[in-house]
């Protein structure tokens, strides 16, 4: 064991069984990973066992259904049918290869709680009638979810008494299933039970804290009397929430699960913040599960606590359990993002950890991209079953010349070097990082700062050969008899053709970060992308005024749609007193009173400014790559040189050419 992470790396018992660490690999779902087939294909079960090969204690499988339920799964991924006997020995070999390496295996639970039932009416505004807890309430489906902008953001049918009494009666029978497969235990989740802001009721079901722990409380007990008291019970309580549910009730939550659940993770109702970007806090659940935790430290048998939802820093992981703020740690991205986390931390190597940059393009990269699994600093990830099968192992190091050291020029010198070839680095700066160096001092930009920490310094721990403050000469490297050249030498901002944009007041976005002393008091940013609205948050929390224009009917179209939209549109409404967001803006003239634009019904508007900040996009260095065609015996140009792209293509290119040599 490492002793730096003692207290993360300990067992921990539950009932007669023990977990080898205070890791657990947290419910997620990879989307796209495989076709039509009704059962986990090799790479899906090769992706699960990893996480417990790689150090997770406890792998969470999700998917499974049963066909009581509605079978359709949702669009990019169908459910495993485990009624069907043909299909369930696939979920015994995940289960099973989990054990191999000493972690348990869950599941969650898929209770028989319809969204929205067979032939449902169609109400007001063509939207059908959903059932939830109560009628009258936010869909649990709010925060950005596609099913909310396709079906609306409420429903309008609680629950009958008798669909909840048949849950909580199939729930059991389901459960055995799954423990006949070797699952270890389940996960029951349901929240919007617990929340008097989402569980208006007047049955039984709802009123007191009794009343609203009750659905939970009888699906745990027919689990426990089903499957037996050694057979998992995991389950969810919410955060305190301003008029709803509070602290005393998650206190009192936790005694009265006691014998019913065996694992209570602490988190919030809603989905989005769940997957926590960077503009929220950095570990939103932590300070409700310690305070929980610490109120139950006198009982006897008290519930084990889990946190989850932003957790990567294996430093303050280890901090968590020795304070006893927590008991487990569940994180998803840590795995997605290094597949080696845990083993990585029991080798005590933590400087290599590939750093989450929370962009959760894991759950869908672009509205404009494939329909992929992806991961925009693991470009393994969704190849793992077959990536020693696609690149061959070199015959002969190389000698290799990277020109340009930002992220795609890096990557390609880490990957190369590790192939064991000779690499030397090219910068022309006097520091490594290309674009990357203007997040240094955004507040909301520091996973991206960490990742360009971390590629830096595993670019020199790898031996790469780096040469700063030098744009090397063709003829130059030609005579140096390189075997490869890459060229990475990035891309630049595009200026529009616009009247006025010579003028000494306007920079482009790039440049604002590094001359925030020059920038006036108005601003205006001409360009609403992800880049554009994020240039006028950071200006707007310096105390600068600003107005962003963006010519087309939407802000930050190119950013993540999943788990990440609904969170940056929080982050920007945030700022309202400070920043001004106009769509439909078509600018037309930079003056020196200001920018002018016209409107959506064609009026022409001025907006004052003393500085005009342009962010519309950026332009490839093909042609400066292009020289560089002869000064190795092969040659290729990489990351933006060649098309402008975001970091998970850069370092998915990067893989491909490395793999090349």
């Amino acid at each position: 064991m490492n002793t730096n992470y003692q207290h993360l790396l300990s067992p921990l018992k539950i009932g007669r069984k023990v977990l080898k660490n205070r890791m657990a690999a947290a419910n997620f779902k990879k989307h796209f990973i495989q076709g039509p087939e009704t059962y986990p294909t090799e790479n899906v079960i090769t992706h699960f066992i990893n996480k417990a090969r790689n150090g997770a204690a406890i792998v969470t499988f999700p998917g499974i259904e049963f066909d009581s339920k509605r079978p359709v799964g949702d669009h990019y991924m169908p459910p495993y049918g485990v009624d069907d006997l043909k299909q369930q020995h696939y979920i015994g070999q995940v289960a099973d290869g989990i054990h191999l390496y000493g972690s348990l295996c869950l599941a969650p639970l898929m209770l028989e709680l319809p969204m929205f039932g067979p032939g449902a009416s169609m109400g007001p505004e063509g939207k059908p009638d959903f059932y939830d807890v109560s009628d009258g309430v936010l869909s649990m489906y709010i925060m950005g979810d596609p099913i909310s902008e396709m079906f609306g953001q409420h429903y309008s049918k609680p629950f009958t008494r008798e669909m909840i009494q048949h849950s909580i009666g199939v729930a059991a029978g389901q459960a055995l299933i799954l423990k006949e497969l070797g699952i270890d235990g389940v996960i029951v989740g349901n929240t919007r039970f617990l929340s008097p802001l989402t569980n208006k009721r007047t049955d039984e079901y709802g009123g007191s804290l009794e009343n609203r722990m009750r659905y939970i409380l009888s699906v745990c007990r027919s689990i426990k009397d089903a499957c037996g008291r050694d057979f998992i019970v995991e389950t969810d309580i919410t955060v305190p929430e301003e008029g709803g549910w509070t602290l005393e009730d998650s206190v009192e939550a936790c005694r009265m699960l006691e014998g019913y659940a065996d694992i209570v993770s602490v988190v919030g109702d809603e989905i989005d913040p769940r997957h926590v970007t960077q503009f929220e806090p950095v570990r939103p659940y932590l300070e409700a599960a310690a305070a929980v935790k610490a109120a139950l430290k006198d009982r006897e048998n008290p519930v084990i606590i889990q946190t989850l939802g932003g957790y990567h820093d294996p430093d303050v992981n280890e901090e968590i359990i020795a304070q006893g703020k927590a008991d487990i740690i569940s994180m998803a991205r840590a795995f997605i993002a290094d597949p080696e986390y845990g083993k990585k931390i029991y080798e005590g190597r933590i400087d290599d950890i590939v750093p989450c940059l929370r962009c959760n393009k894991c759950h869908r990269t672009n509205r404009k991209d494939p329909w992929i699994d992806a991961c925009s600093v693991n470009p393994t990830w969704s190849y793992e079953h077959k990536i020693d099968r696609l690149f061959d192992t070199p015959r002969e190091h190389k000698k290799v010349c990277v020109v340009g050291g930002g992220p795609a020029g890096m990557k390609a010198a880490i990957l190369l070097s590790e192939r064991g070839h000779e690499v030397t680095l090219y910068e022309k700066t006097d520091r490594l990082g290309g674009l990357i160096n203007s997040a240094v001092g955004v507040s909301f930009k520091w996973p991206l700062k960490d990742y360009m920490d971390y590629l830096i310094r595993q670019t020199y721990k790898h031996g790469v050969k780096v040469v700063l403050n030098t744009a090397p000469d063709p003829e130059e490297l030609k005579s140096q008899n390189f075997d490869y050249v890459i060229a990475a030498l990035g891309s630049e901002p595009l200026m529009p053709s616009i009247p006025g944009i010579n003028s000494t007041q306007v920079i482009n976005a790039v440049d604002a970060y590094r001359s925030m002393d020059k920038i006036g008091k108005k601003v205006v940013v001409i360009g609403g992308g992800e880049i554009g609205v994020e240039t006028g948050m950071h200006l707007a929390e310096h105390g600068h005024q600003v107005t962003v224009l963006e010519m087309t009917g939407e802000l930050a179209s190119d950013t993540t749609p999943t788990h990440y939209r609904s969170l940056f549109i929080r982050a920007w409404e945030k700022l309202s007193d400070s920043l001004s967001l106009l769509t439909n803006a078509t600018v037309t003239a930079i003056t020196p009173e200001g920018v002018v634009y016209t409107d959506k019904d064609n009026n022409k508007q001025l907006v004052p400014s003393d500085t005009v900040i342009v962010s519309t996009g950026l332009r490839s260095k093909t042609e400066e790559a292009l020289r560089y065609v002869d000064s190795g015996a092969c040659y290729y140009m990489l990351g933006d040189c060649k098309e402008v792209a975001n970091v998970l293509r850069l370092n998915q290119a990067a893989l491909g050419i490395t793999g090349l040599i």
